[in-house]
């Protein structure tokens, strides 16, 4: 029997409608070169209505349907910003200064700081209209488009440095080796979820180098992978029709499928030969699972839940550790802090849900 877990470090509870997607903006991680983190990433905070610029600070970006952008300050825990900037935000990013949000429809757009330190439009780029959620790695965007197609772009330019594509091996001699069968990108459905992993290469004795993953499931529980420094398609397994989500642990070379259904579907990926195929599942009590994540310090497994569960399993044992209770509707996001949060004096976990609510923990250290 899971043990009951502790209470969230704090609980954000006001009218922000249904939440898609959370980030957090971190001087740290979004810096281009860390010596420049005081002068460039200096965060927002509001007194009395006014604008006004803070020492680095760690902030809590939300968005969602409502189109609305909100900013969180974590040493305060209180709104201090927002901005409309879009309809059905389905995913909110940042880079340096910028704020990058994709909508539903089909648009990618990024807004930079303006003089009177609001959020202007600068750049828009095509996206695929649907859920599947963009990824940022570092300096690029990774973006869903239409035909079973990933564009990679760079952020420092806004140009496009790659499209992965599936090409269509039906009725052709020369099937790519990592397909077993004949394969029609039309007939895979909607692309429904990215993920972005790592393999890892020794140069040399004391030098390890790494070779970035992109894994892209589909409607009908057809998961591709890419190798993204080369561009080859180098993967293909099939999973459970109705794929929603994907987390990857690039040290260990093993993932878990998240969907529609009763099951988490765990898989490997061999290094040696790059193949993957499925290696267990994990029962759900009700079914649906939105999204699923495995912290980087790969003690847990968190899934999000379609019944408002936030469950937290062992990454070692897979063995269910708890499931949170704080959201009543579908849980819509999860998110990892990259740096400890000074308030709180350590990494923490953000949790948002359809029913507006996000929660902020710290568990399993």
């Amino acid at each position: 029997m899971a043990v009951l877990p502790p209470d969230p470090l704090f609980r954000f509870k006001s009218d922000y409608g249904h939440l898609h997607t959370l980030c957090f903006m971190e001087p740290e991680c979004d810096a281009e070169d860390k010596d420049e983190i005081d002068s460039k990433l200096q965060k927002l905070s509001v007194i009395d209505g006014a604008v006004a610029e803070q020492p680095k600070k760690t902030l809590l970006l939300a968005a969602g349907e409502n189109g609305m952008v909100y900013f969180f300050d974590l040493e305060s825990n209180r709104l201090i910003y927002k901005q409309g900037m879009g309809v059905s935000i389905q995913a909110v990013h940042t880079y340096q200064e910028a704020v990058i949000i994709q909508e539903k429809q089909g648009l990618v757009s990024i807004f930079k700081r303006s003089s009177d330190l609001t959020y202007e439009k600068t750049t828009t780029l095509p996206c695929a209209s649907g859920f599947c959620k963009t990824l940022r790695s570092n300096h690029k965007l990774i973006i869903p488009q239409e035909n079973a197609a990933v564009d990679i772009y760079d952020l420092k330019t806004h140009s496009q440095l790659q499209r992965l594509q599936i090409q269509s091996s039906h009725g052709c001699k020369d099937i790519p080796t990592c397909l077993h069968d004949a394969i029609n990108p039309q007939q895979l459905g909607q692309l429904m979820c990215l993920e972005v992993g790592m393999l890892f290469t020794r140069t040399s004795q004391l030098h390890q180098d790494y070779e970035e993953l992109i894994f892209a499931g589909f409607e009908t529980g057809d998961v591709f992978l890419w190798n993204l420094t080369s561009g080859v398609l180098v993967a293909h397994a099939k999973f459970n029709e109705c794929i929603i989500s994907i987390t990857y642990d690039s040290i260990a070379g093993k993932g878990v499928v998240g969907g529609a259904g009763g099951v988490l579907q765990v898989f490997g990926v061999e290094r040696s030969t790059m193949t993957m195929k499925p290696l267990c599942e994990l029962t759900l009590t009700n079914e649906g699972c939105q999204v699923v994540r495995v912290r980087k310090d790969r003690k847990i497994l968190v899934c999000g839940g379609f019944d408002g569960r936030t469950r937290i399993y062992s990454w070692k044992t897979l063995r269910l550790l708890a499931a949170l209770t704080e959201n009543h509707a579908c849980v819509t996001d999860i998110q990892f802090s990259e740096q400890v949060v000074p308030q709180w004096g350590s990494q923490i976990m953000a949790v948002s849900g359809a029913d507006g609510i996000i929660t902020i923990w710290n568990l399993y250290k």
